[in-house]
């Protein structure tokens, strides 16, 4: 058997047997050790102490002085009475008595309102293309003292004033107007008889037998008139030939006859507060004005 010698290099050589001898040193340092390795049990693991809890604050004389003011406000809405429902807030003899002046109001000697219209025109002859814009009338009455209001005729007398603007046009001229239509006006009409719509008030059961309820008084009237007319007008200056219409006119003239009729029908609430339906006609020169609305009345 022949041995082949390896021939290194000197400084290879060196390296080695360094390496050897730092090998077997720590080799002797950890032979004591062998096979002495265990896992640790969870009865070897050592927690550091728990903190010790925080001492309460000292008492405050502030927060004491909450606590039993709080105790106090509780013990106060205890024993406080309760509030009584809404409706015992109600004073029904008050109730009463107004029910009893609504039932004896059998006659009343004024009537006002103020009505919220929507009027229509219609023109003839050279008066064409007119329109007519919202508009709102007036209406005052006072019952004649000879003819009382629950007669089967009543009468009655007063003041209107009914304003229309709008634009129209006269053969080729194109202007704006504004009419105001005043004058006394008569009326025929009253209280509707055996006719109410019970406005009642909402109760709990318990409280029925208080229930107060208000009639609802209707009435109706028919007014006419002939009433006089001012007017102004805006129109192009250069135009030549203008209607008397589209021309402004400071005082009173009749535009044509002037009749007017309006039909009126009133729901009175609480003996004084009138809600009311109106139509009527206004008759001029050439000229028809039609309106339906309604209005807000006050009835004495």
């Amino acid at each position: 058997m022949c041995i082949t010698k390896l021939h290194l290099p000197s400084y290879l050589a060196k390296l080695l047997n360094q390496i050897g001898k730092l090998f077997l040193i720590c080799f002797i340092w950890l032979g004591p050790f062998e096979g002495n390795y265990k896992l640790l049990a969870a009865d070897d693991i050592f927690l550091p102490p728990s903190p010790s809890p925080l001492a309460p604050p000292p008492p405050s004389k502030s927060r004491d002085r909450d606590f039993f003011r709080n105790l106090k406000k509780n013990r106060e809405k205890k024993n406080e009475p309760k509030k009584p429902p809404l409706e015992d807030l109600y004073s029904y003899e008050k109730d009463k008595e107004l029910l009893k002046f609504i039932e004896n109001k059998k006659s009343y000697h004024f009537m006002a309102q103020i009505s919220l219209l929507l009027p229509f025109v219609t023109t003839s002859g050279q008066r064409k293309n007119f329109s007519t814009e919202l508009t709102s009338h007036m209406n005052v009455l006072f019952h004649i003292p000879q003819i009382r209001l629950e007669k089967k005729t009543p009468i009655w007398g007063g003041l209107r004033v009914a304003p229309f603007s709008g634009v129209g046009q006269y053969a080729e001229t194109v202007g704006r107007y504004s009419f105001l239509y005043f004058g006394p006006s008569i009326a025929y009409g009253g209280l509707i008889p055996d006719i109410s719509d019970p406005l009642k008030k909402k109760m709990s059961p318990a409280k029925e037998s208080k229930q107060v309820v208000f009639p609802v008084k209707s009435a109706w009237f028919l007014s006419m008139g002939f009433s006089g007319q001012t007017r102004i007008a805006n129109i192009d200056p250069s135009s030549d030939v203008v209607d008397k219409d589209l021309n402004t006119f400071q005082g009173a003239q009749l535009d044509g006859s002037g009749f007017w009729m309006e039909l009126t029908y009133a729901k009175i609430y609480f003996g004084g507060l009138g809600v009311h339906y109106v139509s009527g006609l206004q008759l001029a020169e050439e000229k028809l004005f039609i309106w339906l609305g309604f209005a807000a009345g006050g009835w004495y």
